[in-house]
């Protein structure tokens, strides 16, 4: 071996020298992702050679180019809607490399035609996401995913000061496992909160009231297994005509690949019993080099607002393995409900 060939191997097996190019790389690799991720939700939010030709529009409507407020944002995801009066908000998540999540708020004065992004909202020391936002008697309420895959809690806050001001209420449930992407909404008699994970089941919780204690376990946790990789919520839930779906993240190819529609046809205290039904095809990642949801599409708020579907979803590029997630947030109009078996 040349003498070359043996420093070579010294200088690698140099501790302090591996950890160092360790360091640089991952500098590089960030710094290179950040200038090239910016570039691509820089292009024109209309459709283009990169993009999909259809609807798209002036999406994505917020990316993490306009976040000011944040260190380093690398993305925004998991939007939820809610309008007070003539304006609109949007509540998401805000990530950025080595820090915690924090949840942001944008604002439309236009009715969804153009969006401005207003200013971090929620901050904690724990990873935030998943700003599920809903209003109840006429207070609003937030309630987010707290602490990522180490959280263990389901954490209730209200507003104070909408949309600025937030304040935790309490701890509506503790538990042993993974809590991912918790919702909470009435049908029937019962409040029911439901999460998931893409590694564990789905569950369901019940209670008389909307209150911090009082939650009681489904007689039959799990209602969803993790096996079939669809057990994870992807967004509000939506209910039409007194009808209660369910969107849930596709995960068996990666992690919040693909929406999935199921239509709820038991939930009781006692039973649940779902069945997947066709969801708009435009709902789920479209082909496109450079398209803002190009990968991944895992999230979606729709509503109906004066006999229109608005929708809210997010969206990945096909580029994650090279660049790092660039979730983005995008809005679409539908005029008929966007689960086709209606």
């Amino acid at each position: 071996m040349s003498n070359l060939l043996v420093r070579s191997k010294q200088i690698i097996q140099d501790e302090g020298l591996v950890e160092f190019a360790k360091s640089a790389v991952t500098y590089s690799k960030r710094k290179s992702f950040q200038i090239f991720g910016s570039l691509i939700l820089s292009l024109p939010r209309s459709e283009g050679m990169f993009y999909s030709a259809i609807q798209d529009g002036k999406n994505p409507i917020i990316s993490a180019l306009d976040i000011d407020d944040y260190p380093n944002p690398q993305f925004v995801a998991d939007p939820f809607l809610l309008r007070d009066d003539s304006r609109w908000h949007l509540f998401f998540e805000i990530k950025g490399p080595g820090t915690p999540g924090a949840i942001g708020h944008a604002v439309s004065a236009d009715f969804g035609s153009s969006w401005e992004y207003n200013q971090l909202i929620l901050k904690e020391d724990v990873h935030l996401s998943f700003p599920y936002v809903f209003e109840d008697s006429g207070r609003f309420y937030l309630l987010p995913e707290v602490g990522g895959t180490s959280g263990r809690e389901i954490v209730l806050y209200e507003s104070t000061d909408f949309p600025r001001g937030w304040d935790q209420v309490g701890v509506l449930l503790e538990t042993n496992n993974t809590i991912g992407d918790p919702v909470l909404f009435k049908s029937g008699e019962y409040w029911w909160l439901i999460y998931g994970h893409q590694d564990t089941d789905t569950m369901a919780y019940f209670n008389e009231e909307l209150a911090t204690d009082g939650w009681e376990p489904h007689e039959n946790n799990p209602i969803r297994a993790h096996q079939d990789g669809i057990t994870r919520p992807g967004g509000r839930p939506l209910k039409v005509n007194g009808q209660l779906y369910l969107f849930l993240q596709d995960c068996r190819e990666a992690y919040g690949h693909y929406l999935r529609a199921f239509r709820v046809d038991e939930l009781t205290p006692s039973k649940y019993a779902d069945t997947e039904v066709p969801l708009n095809s435009f709902l789920n990642p479209q082909s496109g080099l450079l398209n803002w949801r190009g990968g991944r599409m895992h999230h979606i708020d729709c509503q109906n607002i004066n006999g229109k579907y608005i929708c809210i979803t997010d969206g990945d590029t096909d580029l994650k393995s090279l660049f790092g997630s660039r979730w983005s947030i995008g809005m679409f109009e539908f005029d008929d409900l966007i689960i086709d078996e209606i």
